[in-house]
């Protein structure tokens, strides 16, 4: 049996705000596992790569929540 698709709302630390601060910024990812969501969030733009605590949280949501989130990255 294939694995089914989920979708995810990863919050990672962004933006070019000096050393040791952060921006916290949601992403909306489909992944199979929560893992690899915070592997695909980590590729972004804007997320800061070079920290190993670079995803602050990984939370499984709904179809609705996800589209809703990419609408307001959209924006």
């Amino acid at each position: 049996m294939t694995p089914k698709i989920k979708y995810y709302q990863v919050t990672a630390k962004c933006g070019h705000v000096g050393k040791g601060n952060y921006v916290p910024i949601n992403f909306a990812v489909r992944a199979y596992s929560a893992s690899e969501a915070s592997q695909i969030a980590k590729k972004f733009p804007r997320v800061k790569k070079q920290l190993w605590d670079s995803i602050i949280a990984c939370v499984e949501i709904s179809k609705k929540e996800y589209k809703e989130l990419l609408r307001i990255n959209s924006k």
